[in-house]
């Protein structure tokens, strides 16, 4: 066993058995990567315990608490970057955006409060987001937004959407900007619209599968046959799902009039993405959700869309994929798996380069002092990176300020190098016990907890599961 496996399942450890959980109790990790579309070496990571911002094609990264966002523990929000660098998350409340690299971030009014489902980018920069609020009586006030100027104002694009359906998932074809996707649950069945004129009209939405505990993810459109999408389905009894399939990839080649099976799989499928050549990639790892599943069907798989015929190309778990508009593939995984949590390929996964490893400490940003980032984020970020990866020698800490300053964090360590993924640091408490429990826990920080919405935001919570918000199992 290697040493960052044995390190993490050590850190898994201490933190069982100390209650000092991460992320409200579970193992922290990487959900989701964006890429800005006017500057490749600027990267944004999701995790459950905030974002990580990369200005230098991830070689180093920044952390952007969860609670200077503003969303709580209970949502995994769709980001973007926007082509003049702002930071947009949606959420359950509204759009927020910062405009300053993530030191703050301030909702943007009117149009933009409620539930946002999801937000995209087409080539022309413009951005879009899909709105979708409960009312009352089981139903919903949806609609289609768009801006112009990096998300400053909003205006609705066509007609309001059916009131019995929640829209979740937007898709903007990468050749053809006119031509927009998006799935919408109506009662058991799940739908897919498509626009040819950017928003302003919607065809007849057409059902892709159906089933009372069915969930369903629109994961691709491909770079340049936009009638051709790919789909995650999950636990499927109808539609075009097959009796008793747990997970599959449903592929469309006619702009979702019909579609057909791709991929399969007993385990859990967390994204699909197609390869440079139109295959289709498959990011599979373990079911979190009770299902025991064979190791050997995780990793990342390549599937011929001439002969349907699919290769394991890696091994370790694969929880997002990301295809960036210069070509790059970027991947999340594990590091209890595979020793870093962000890489990117050059070749469609066939090797990987990591970029994040998030047991290294991220430094927090660098923000004035008129910023609310000090003081928002730094209980969070001591509590989530000091308690556990505090260096063995007592005399040094893991100080906030130093670290926003790029001072070296703690005695021996680094700031984080994410370029060097898995290599030997400063001692921190995952490498060596400090006691015969083998834990090192910082004491005197009580973990900061953000708040739960209540009601309909519960609710909404519950209905915005997706496929890449599976949870890892709790540490707790």
């Amino acid at each position: 066993m290697s040493r960052w496996r044995i390190g993490a399942l050590t850190v898994l450890a201490c933190i069982a058995g100390t209650g000092s959980a991460l992320a409200d109790g579970e193992f922290p990790r990487i959900e989701a990567v964006v890429d800005s579309p006017t500057d490749p070496s600027v990267l944004l990571a999701r995790g459950n315990i905030g974002m990580f911002l990369s200005r230098d094609s991830g070689a180093t990264w920044r952390h952007v608490c969860r609670d200077v966002v503003g969303h709580s523990s209970t949502e995994k929000p769709p980001i973007l970057i926007a082509a003049d660098g702002a930071l947009a998350v949606g959420m359950f409340t509204g759009l927020t955006v910062s405009r300053n690299g993530g030191c703050d971030f301030v909702p943007v009014e009117g149009a933009l409060s409620g539930v946002i489902a999801d937000i995209d980018l087409d080539r022309q920069n413009r951005m879009y987001a899909a709105r979708s609020t409960g009312v009352s009586g089981g139903l919903f006030s949806s609609q289609l937004l768009r801006s112009t100027d990096h998300g400053n104002l909003w205006t609705q694009v066509g007609s309001d959407f059916d009131s019995d359906s929640i829209l979740f998932d937007l898709a903007i074809a990468p050749s053809e900007s006119r031509r927009l996707y998006l799935t919408a649950k109506k009662g058991d069945d799940w739908l897919l619209s498509s626009s040819s004129d950017a928003g302003e009209s919607w065809g007849t939405a057409g059902l892709i599968a159906t089933g009372p505990h069915l969930e369903l993810t629109l994961a691709a459109v491909h770079s340049t046959r936009p009638e051709v999408v790919l789909a995650i389905v999950d636990n499927g009894r109808g539609g075009a799902i097959d009796e008793g399939l747990d997970q599959a990839v449903l592929l469309t080649t006619d702009g979702g009039g019909s579609w057909s099976e791709a991929f399969r799989t007993n385990a859990a499928i967390f994204a699909a993405e197609f390869s440079t050549n139109g295959d289709v990639l498959v990011g599979v790892g373990p079911d979190f959700e009770g299902t025991a599943t064979d190791n050997k069907l995780h990793g990342l798989w390549r599937v011929s869309t001439d002969t349907g015929s699919s290769v394991q190309v890696q091994r370790e778990q694969v929880l997002c994929l990301h295809r960036a508009r210069a070509g790059a593939l970027y991947l999340c995984t594990a590091t209890f798996s595979s020793g870093f949590d962000v890489a990117r390929s050059d070749d469609d996964g066939a090797t990987l380069e990591p970029l994040l490893r998030m047991l290294d400490i991220a430094p927090p940003l660098e923000c004035p002092a008129t910023s609310s980032y000090d003081e928002v984020c730094r209980r969070e970020w001591e509590d989530y990176y000091c308690s556990v990866h505090m260096p063995l020698d007592e005399s040094s800490s893991c100080d906030f300020d130093a670290a926003a300053a790029g001072q070296p964090i703690g005695a021996g360590g680094t700031s984080s190098d994410a370029g060097t993924a898995g290599a030997a640091g400063g001692q921190s408490a995952f490498e060596t016990p400090s006691s015969a429990s083998g834990c090192a826990v910082r004491a005197g920080h009580a973990q900061s907890r953000s708040k739960v919405g209540s009601g309909p935001l519960i609710l909404m919570a519950l209905a915005f599961r997706r496929r890449q918000r599976r949870a890892i199992p709790s540490a707790a």
